[in-house]
């Protein structure tokens, strides 16, 4: 049976006031949570001892779990805003993983990607050890890939914001990349753009 927040919540003694459907439990000692938690606005799980999210687990808003020591993501995860997976110990996610928002995987271990991942926002993949995107990624604005190790893009990617290329080991663009917003090449060796290539905002080399 699902439980369906709307007020509060009691967790191990703790009871947890809640504010439009919204949950902060961020720097509490929680390290767990029940099985089909339904959350109606925003989850904070920032700096806490979680290391494993519940199945059936749905967040209506967004879900805040940077500074966790989570590894992995169960494929029944649903969010339907942001998810911050920032600064955690993550390192896996499930075929055909999807977020109604922004990802942001930004200082993390995972070194890649599964094939069908669909984000309806951004995807912060700063700093993290992925070298390459899956053909079959779909994001719906920037791509932020700064201080990777990517040294190639799939052919035919459409970024519909900004992509921020800099400080990584990519060499030359793929034949079909549209961006769509500025394109940041800053700290690569790349130190002209091909001749046709659509670019809608602004290019920054050197």
């Amino acid at each position: 049976m699902k439980s369906t927040i709307k007020n509060e919540l009691n967790l191990g003694g703790q009871r947890f006031n809640l504010g439009d459907g919204d949950m902060d439990l961020s720097n509490s000692q929680l390290n767990r949570l029940p099985d089909g938690l339904t959350v109606g606005g925003n989850l904070n799980l920032h700096n806490t001892p979680l290391s494993e999210l519940p199945e059936n687990l749905t967040v209506n808003g967004n879900l805040n779990l940077s500074g966790t020591k989570v590894i992995k993501i169960p494929k029944s995860l649903i969010v339907k805003g942001n998810l911050d997976l920032h600064d955690t110990s993550i390192t896996f996610l499930p075929d055909g993983f999807s977020v109604g928002g922004d990802l942001s995987l930004s200082d993390t271990d995972i070194a890649s990607l599964p094939e069908g991942m669909v984000i309806g926002g951004g995807l912060n993949l700063s700093r993290t050890k992925i070298t390459k995107l899956p053909n079959t990624l779909t994001v719906g604005r920037d791509i932020n890939l700064s201080g990777t190790q990517v040294n190639e893009l799939p052919d035919g990617l459409v970024v519909t914001g900004y992509l921020d290329m800099s400080g990584t080991n990519i060499t030359e663009l793929p034949t079909g990349l549209i961006v769509e917003g500025n394109l940041d090449l800053t700290g690569t060796s790349i130190g002209q753009i091909p001749c046709g290539l659509p670019i809608g905002g602004q290019v920054y080399l050197g």
